[in-house]
């Protein structure tokens, strides 16, 4: 076998993989379906976050995601400052 037989080869065999690679790309639905959104849980851990559990609760739920596809659960740590009543107090606004 010369280089230049060998050369074809490999070169063919490369073309082929890459055009496979490309049929594969726009078979994939995933990327062009977007109104399918995933139901997204976001966890907050907090424990004694008196001063900042406001703020990342409110940063959470002004997300630009839709509200009916996700749910915000707060994970209390055994506090012992307002952290809880602050979390209730927003809620109930929420």
């Amino acid at each position: 076998m010369t280089f230049e037989t060998f050369l074809f080869v490999v070169t063919l065999l490369y073309i082929i993989q890459v055009s496979i690679f490309i049929l594969g790309l726009r078979r994939n639905n995933d990327t062009k379906n977007n109104s399918n959104q995933l139901f997204v849980s976001v966890i907050i851990a907090a424990r004694n976050e008196e001063s900042n559990i406001s703020a990342c609760i409110e940063s959470v739920a002004n997300q630009t995601y839709p509200t009916d596809q996700y749910e915000i659960i707060i994970a209390n740590d055994g506090s012992v400052d307002r952290t809880e009543a602050i979390v209730k107090l927003i809620f109930k606004i929420f």
